[in-house]
Order: structure tokens, then sequence, then C-alpha cells
């Protein structure tokens, strides 16, 4: 926003060199970014904190330094016109009153366009403002030195004796100042006549509707706008105007009727005589509530940690334009309706410090006392997590907390959303409920840009509802894509990632802090993993995460062309099932290994042969692994052959072959009643 500092003057006659004045409002919190001279005019180019509309002005910036020097005397703002003028049977309707809580506008006739003066001209071009004609001129001073826009209507190209403000109707469309079509829909609200609309409220006037040199008649409307629908509106629009990047921050409702007052001034002054009023308006359904906010006296000493006197906060409220009531140990303070920004008490003593001086405050460190700390076990398992992984060639990726509704609907059921108030757009719409989508995406990335390992792993927080609790819960997600290592002298093709080594790197983490886990396989227990390759990860019983392949659709959605294999974990499941490792003495008798080849059903899982030796597992039985498979020639096309290794030892002494031959069989024995299988 930018500053004619000689404009500034009109409000309060400040004495201060350019370089004193940006100092003074670096202060009390207005960045100066830039000075520059416009005409032979200082103008300083300024920053204003979001959540300060009422700066957005020239009369609000001297408000300020009034604060800040209250021996220099600030300039009402008083205006006092006779409203009760009624010469026409025009209307206005508010029919969306939580758009729009209030509307305020005025007729005028005879009402001469042209081209602005050239002290009107060279001040709308300070501000960085065009000219386009003297009563449009006339809007944008109104706006940079009030705070509060305004728009002006040619009235004889309204048709109907009403104005409405209503929504949008369905796939209503209208054609804007700029020339720009734009299709609106029910959420967007309008001002209305009787047959079309007039403009997208709080962003821009319709192109026909606006002021131009042919000109008479005049209907300038004043008015307060709902700031959250005014920002979807024109962000959906793609849109940011003067009026919307107020009418967002907050407008001042109370303010809207003395806006006309004023307005009318600045017309006649420009016009050099007074043009016919017909008639005012003001439609003010329901009056807004003021802000009350009890501060306790001693408060701000508390707050601030140095001795502030209840003169001076109360001299710096009442600066600030707060009215205080005295209650004997607190006041009773009601906040003007300008300062959308209080709403507690901390807010106040803000504010007094802020004119009282940042520089005021002492730098002592706050007294604190730790009687013990808690050992977090989360923090502490995550921290192996990332060493390990680091250490093994995965990237640590860090990804947004927020998803769009098609990202969330591959990995949970949307219906347990956690959905945004006010989304930056429909991208991060809802809280993940995984941390496979960001994962996907970094993949992707790095994939287009030639990398051959892709190896990641996250570790963060997902949202889901319960009924109307809000859970959260801590995971760490793992994935590979393309080679873990790269063709070189000893391995001319390279590695290519798979399932089992995927598997093997989550196996070997887990072990290693502690960790004994079981797969058990599910087809198709979620909707993007491959059937193949989908299990569920099981510790003591209870569920800890899932391994497993992505599914090929998800995978185009992702734009990844290669396999990803991920594996997502439950940071709570863990370290509540995690063991304090323990030494273990070595077995110093030998092993006996034993082979078994047989024949199997096909529509057997080898998940099915390890639950059955697990079942009747021999207690001498330290380990048993797939050796091979084979299909083809000389093999039922039903049925598939199989090699597995089987090894026996004793913890106290040496086993004999007939020891060892007799636990085989009994084993094997059970594999052939339970499961059919044949031994070749």
């Amino acid at each position: 926003m930018r500053i004619n500092l000689d404009y500034l003057k009109k409000f309060i006659e400040y004495k201060y060199n350019k370089q004193d004045l940006k100092e003074l409002l670096a202060s009390i919190g207005i960045e100066v970014n830039e000075m520059i001279e416009v005409d032979g005019k200082d103008v300083f180019e300024v920053e204003i904190t979001p959540n300060r509309p009422d700066w957005l002005s020239h009369y609000g910036i001297a408000r300020e330094i009034y604060a800040k020097t209250p021996s220099l005397s600030l300039k009402k703002i008083e205006t006092d016109r006779k409203k009760s003028i009624d010469k026409s049977d025009f209307k206005v309707e508010i029919k969306d009153r939580t758009g729009c809580s209030r509307y305020s506008g005025v007729i005028l006739n005879s009402v001469k366009v042209g081209k602005s003066s050239p002290g009107l001209t060279s001040l709308i071009e300070s501000f960085g403002m065009r000219s386009v004609n003297n009563i449009v001129d006339i809007s944008n001073l109104v706006l940079m030195t009030y705070g509060h826009p305004i728009h002006i209507f040619d009235i004889d190209k309204i048709i109907g004796e009403k104005i409405i403000i209503r929504v949008a109707e369905k796939d209503e469309e209208i054609t804007l100042l700029d020339g720009m079509v734009k299709k609106l829909d029910v959420a967007d609200l309008v001002i209305a006549d009787e047959n079309k609309s007039l403009a997208v409220a709080g962003v821009m006037g319709e192109e026909h509707s606006g002021v131009s040199e042919k000109t008479v008649n005049i209907f300038i409307e004043s008015a307060w706008f709902n700031p959250s629908r005014v920002r979807i509106t024109s962000k959906k629009m793609g849109m940011k105007t003067d009026a919307s990047y107020l009418f967002e921050r907050g407008a001042d409702i109370e303010n809207t009727s003395k806006i006309i007052d004023l307005t009318i001034d600045e017309i006649e002054k420009e016009l050099g005589y007074q043009p016919e009023i017909i008639k005012y308006f003001d439609e003010y359904p329901e009056k807004s509530k003021k802000q009350i906010v009890s501060l306790e006296k001693d408060f701000p000493a508390k707050f601030t940690g140095i001795q502030i006197s209840e003169k001076t906060s109360t001299e710096i409220l009442e600066s600030l334009g707060f009215k205080l009531e005295d209650e004997k140990t607190k006041w009773k303070v009601e906040v003007p309706s300008y300062r959308v920004d209080i709403n507690k008490h901390e807010d106040l003593v803000e504010e007094i410090i802020r004119i009282y001086g940042y520089d005021k405050l002492d730098t002592t460190l706050p007294a604190t006392a730790v009687d013990s700390v808690e050992k977090y076990e989360k923090r502490g398992f995550l921290d192996k997590t990332r060493d390990h992984f680091a250490a093994n060639g995965y990237s640590e990726v860090v990804n947004y907390s927020f998803h769009s509704l098609k990202d969330n609907s591959f990995f949970g059921d949307v219906s347990r959303n956690v959905e945004l108030r006010n989304p930056i757009g429909s991208d991060y719409s809802v809280m993940r409920n995984s941390l496979l989508s960001g994962i996907l995406k970094n993949t992707a990335t790095n994939s287009n840009n030639d990398f051959s390992r892709i190896s990641l792993f996250e570790s963060g927080t997902v949202f889901f509802r319960e009924g109307n609790k809000l859970i959260e819960k801590d995971l760490v997600c793992i994935s590979s894509s393309g080679f873990e290592t790269l063709p070189n002298w000893h391995e001319s093709e390279g590695r290519v990632f798979d399932f089992f080594l995927f598997k093997s790197h989550i196996f070997g983490f887990l072990k290693k802090v502690g960790i004994e886990i079981e797969l058990k396989y599910e087809e198709k227990f979620t909707g993007f993993l491959k059937k193949e390759s989908s299990y569920k990860i099981m510790i003591d019983g209870a569920e800890a995460g899932f391994i497993g392949e992505i599914e090929n659709t998800v995978l185009k959605y992702y734009k990844n062309n290669e396999p990803v294999f991920v594996c997502q974990l439950d940071m709570d499941v863990l370290t509540e099932k995690k063991e304090e490792k323990k030494f273990r003495m070595w077995n110093r008798f030998p092993t006996a290994t034993r082979d078994l080849s047989f024949l199997i059903d096909r529509e057997h899982k080898f998940e099915k042969i390890s639950e059955i030796i697990e079942k009747y597992k021999p207690e001498d039985l330290e380990d048993y692994s797939l050796a091979g498979l084979y299909e083809g020639k000389g093999v039922p096309p039903e049925k598939i052959s199989i090699f597995m290794n089987f090894i026996y030892r004793n913890i106290d002494r040496t086993l004999t072959n007939d020891e060892v031959n007799g636990l085989h069989d009994l084993l094997v024995n059970k594999l052939v009643e339970d499961l059919g299988i044949i031994r070749r």
C-alpha cells in the first residue's frame, strides 16, 4: 500500500522528516519497504499485516501516529447530512443477510462525469492507481483515505426500481469491468437488479453497469460483506482487487453510512457544485454487537514483566480509540468497530506495549522449574528409524499434512475425512489419512528427474474421525523404487528392487530394534496394494501396519512408471510391543540340515505351509526357508514344485541322525495330512 506523506498531513500535522517517520512507523509494526517520489511528492510503500485492515488507509495510519505521539492533533472525521430525503420509489433488498449484514447507499442526480482535476489525478497516481474519470477516481480516493471500498453504479442502467443482494443463480455468468466473463455458482454473493447481476459483491462490478462519460445519475454503494465469502469467491475466480483485499480482512460495519456522506463531500468538492440527492438507503437488519473485553488493571505489568502504570495503559488505549469503563480492579474495554483483530485481554496488552515501546521490555529469562523429564518412547524409536534408513541409502522427506479428497480416497474411508474450513485450495482441502500420497508424489518427482534409486522414508501424523472424535496417529512410511544397486563392473545389470528385497530391508530394521513381526497375507485387504503382495504386519496379534507393492491404477494416478514398494508402520503399536534386547548365549552345538522337495496344489499360499509348520514345529527345529520354486515341464499344471531347507539343532547336545530324521519325518507327515503335499 502507498502512503502519500503530503496527503497524510491532511489528517495529522506531524513534523517528522521522512526517515524519522519511517522509524516511528516501524516501531509500531508498520514496515516501510520503499521510499519513492511521485511528481515531487514523497510516498511510502508500506507492508501491512493481514490482521490490521484498519491500516489500509491514510486515516488509519494517521490514527496510529497520533497514538504514538498524542501531543499532535488528529483531525476528526465528521459529516452529518440530512438522511430523510426520499424522492424515489427505488428500494434495496438484502436476501442473503449472512453474506451482507449492512448495505448503505445514495442516489445522486445531475452528476457531470469527466476528466479528473489535475490535483485529483496526481493524488490517485501517487497511490499507484490509474486515473479513469472524476467519479471513479473519487471512489478510489475514498478507499485510500478511509479504508472502506465503495462502488458506484450508473443508475439509469439498472433495470427496475430495486437493488437486490442475493446469491448467484445456478450457471449464472457475469461480464466484469475488465471484460472477463466469469461463471458464478450458488455460493457467490452478487448485487443485482430485477433482471441481472450488477456486481460480484466485494470483488468487481459488471461491465455495463459502471460509470462512463455518458452517466448522469449514479447510485453509490457502501456495504459490509462477509470476509470469508469474499475470500472464497475472489480465490475461485482468480481475482484480487483493492476492494476484495480489504473486504477479505474485515471492513468496518459501523462506517458504511458515514462513508456515503464523505463520498458526497468529495464529489461536491471535485465537481464544484452540489448534485441533487434523491434518496438515502441504510439497510442494517441486525445491529452488530459491540466487542467488550475485560482487562485486569495489573495484567499489563504481569504479562510484559515491566511496570506499566494504570494511567499509561488508559491513555494509550484511549488514544487508539478504545473506550474504558472503570470497574475498580479492572476495566471494561469497548473495542472500536474498525479493530477486528481484538478479542481478548492479551490483545489489549499487545496494543499497550506496542505504543509504549518494545524497546522497554526487559530481556530477563523467565524462571522455570523442571521436576522430571518424561521418557518419550516414540522419539527414541523415531531417531533409530532415521539413523538406520539414512545409513542404508534412504532419503527422508517431509510433506504437507493437507491432501486432496482424491488422495485420501485411495488410502482410507473418505467418510472419516477431517475437512478444513478454509482450505488454501482443492488440493489441500482435507487432513491426510496416510503418508503414502506424499511418498508417491516424491517418487514420481525424483523419477522424472532421472534418479535411478528412489528410496524414501517419512514420519508424520495422519488424521481421521471416529464418531465425534478427532483421532491422530503417528506413522512411519518407507518406500523403494528402481535400482538398489546400479549396473557396475561386478553386476553388469545391477539389482532392481523387488518385493522380497524391499521386505528384507524392513525386516532387518525391525529385528535390529528388537521387534519380531509376522506377515499375514490378505488378498486385496486394501485397494491400493497388488493382490500378490498385500500383507498386514502383525506383532503379537496386533496390526502394526502393512507392506506390499502399489497397485497399477494408483501408480498411474501419481504418474509413476516403475513398481513402487511401500511399508507403513504404526508408531504406537511398535513402541508398545518393542522389547528390550537381552543377551542370549550362542549355541555351540552343530546343526543338522534336511531338504524337502514336494508338489502342492497351486491354490495354496506359502503362508499356509508356514502356518502348518508353526503348528507342528518340533522344539529342535531352529529355522526353515523356501529355497526354490518350479513350474513347467514334468509338473502338472494344477501343481507347483517347492524346495525347502530345514535346520535342526538342540541347545544342550548334538542331535543324532536318527533323531533328526525322526523329527523331520513327523513334520513332513503332518504336511502330507493337512495339505496333501506329494514328496518328490
